[in-house]
């Protein structure tokens, strides 16, 4: 009898932590990272929640990223920036901004290697990043996002370059209208 309650109290503690871990990795693929900045944002020109801004993706030189991936990471990076302009104050005269994300690194990765061991197939998504006032084009801002996934095994194996991308736009919506 004891034996019995045990193992079930050992199953189920075991359950607890194997959800608690999912739960906790889930995050990962798309987690924002911090931007690094070369030019800081200043205050006057962090995007409010009346501003415009349309956000241009391409590829470095030697970066190949298809027409589809490009408009994919563009869309993201306009909802995460939508999602932290409804937290900003008001813009007292709405402004358009011009982002121009140039992809220096995308990388799909490789599920199968991924499933065998973390570290192969990782999947990167890099970019340098310039924020312009329209209409003169005034650079106001200017920062480096990127974001790499290595998990292996099963939780790996079922990442895809769709859910990097997530938390790449993330950070760069951080850049531009941080949500502190």
């Amino acid at each position: 009898m004891h034996e019995t309650r045990h193992r079930a109290i050992s199953l189920t503690f075991g359950t607890i932590v194997a959800t608690l871990g999912i739960f906790l990795l889930g995050s990962c693929a798309s987690t924002a990272p911090r931007p690094t900045s070369v030019q800081t944002t200043a205050k006057q020109y962090q995007v409010g929640r009346d501003d415009k801004v349309v956000v241009n993706v391409r590829p470095a030189p030697g970066v190949a990223v298809d027409e589809v991936a490009r408009q994919r990471v563009a869309q993201r990076v306009n909802r995460k920036i939508d999602d932290l302009k409804q937290k900003a104050a008001p813009s007292p005269l709405p402004r358009d901004y011009e982002v121009d994300v140039r992809l220096t690194r995308y990388e799909e990765g490789n599920a199968f290697a991924r499933a065998m061991l973390a570290g192969l197939g990782q999947m990167h998504v890099d970019a340098h990043i310039t924020v312009f006032l329209l209409p003169d084009r005034i650079k106001v801002a200017e920062f480096d996002v990127e974001k790499t996934f290595a998990w292996g095994g099963i939780y790996g194996a079922s990442m895809s370059i769709e859910d990097v991308e997530e938390g790449f736009a993330g950070g760069v919506a951080e850049g531009i209208a941080p949500s502190k």
